[in-house]
């Protein structure tokens, strides 16, 4: 049996475009819906990881902030770009298995 590594990393921004030349979009909305994310959140230019914690295995990614009217925020610290906050939850449902792992370094 393989044992995962303790840091997943399901997606970034190269990663994003791997996802999308070998059609894992939708899966990859699929799941995180599935895991309680709002998928049209998640920031694609992000790390998004699944990590073992003492808690429990968790997802950590970062997702757009959005106002009372529902469009997303303007960084005020970054011209024309979005804000974003990280989001932790945990994971309820694995990825597919035939997706490829790529282990990062957990925290020091």
């Amino acid at each position: 049996m393989n044992t995962p590594p303790p840091v997943r990393l399901i997606s970034n921004a190269t990663l994003w475009q791997l996802h999308r030349a070998q059609g894992r979009t939708g899966a990859l909305y699929e799941w995180a819906g599935a895991n309680g994310l709002t998928p049209d959140d998640v920031s694609a230019d992000h790390p998004i990881t699944i990590e073992d914690t003492p808690d429990g295995r968790l997802i950590r990614c970062r997702v757009f902030v959005r106002g009372d009217n529902g469009l997303k925020q303007g960084d005020p610290t970054r011209y024309g770009e979005a804000l974003t906050e990280d989001r932790t939850v945990p994971l309820a449902v694995e990825p597919p298995d035939d997706w490829p792992v790529y282990a990062q370094p957990g925290p020091a």
